[in-house]
């Protein structure tokens, strides 16, 4: 079989989270030699989170992940919930988005801009995954436009490809 394994992904990683408990994890993910996918919030403002005290040097720290050849992932823009899906969105889980509902000119902005950040702390970005899983059909458009072809997210036991993007 191809591509055996299994992927440890990581939601929400932002300045301020719970860093005790990601801290404990690193130490394991050192321990056996484990490379997860981390998805980090550029411009973190999700209230829940920002409750956290704040890590200093965090692109520091998410550059560091980089290079043990952790996968760095864009997880949304800013983390907010402002639309609704009603169980429309692609994977028809339901709940609020950040992106889903939004025009495809929002979209691509809110994907740009987060580029935009990790691009001025070094970091280079192929994946994407949707706070709350939570996409549309601009979202995949807009991410196209913006360069990134890969989202884990989704149903399966294997990758797959639909609409140009490569779902893990």
């Amino acid at each position: 079989i191809k591509n055996k394994g299994i992927l440890i992904r990581f939601d929400d990683i932002a300045e301020n989270m719970n860093w005790q408990l990601m801290d404990r994890c690193e130490n394991l993910f050192e321990k056996y030699k484990i490379r997860p996918v981390v998805g980090v919030i550029p411009l973190n403002k999700d209230k829940e989170l920002l409750s956290y005290p704040k890590r200093e040097n965090f692109w520091k720290i998410v550059k560091g992940w980089e290079s043990k050849k952790w996968e760095i992932a864009m997880h949304g823009y800013t983390h907010i919930y402002d639309t609704s899906t009603n169980k429309k969105d692609y994977f028809s889980y339901g709940g609020k988005s950040e992106f889903f509902g939004h025009s495809i000119d929002d979209q691509i902005n809110k994907i740009k801009e987060g580029l935009k950040i990790f691009s001025n702390n070094n970091i280079k970005i192929r994946v994407f995954y949707a706070p709350n899983h939570t996409y549309d059909e601009n979202t995949f458009k807009a991410l196209k436009i913006c360069g990134i072809n890969q989202v884990i997210d989704g149903y399966g036991l294997v990758s797959y490809e639909e609409k140009n993007i490569k779902f893990i």
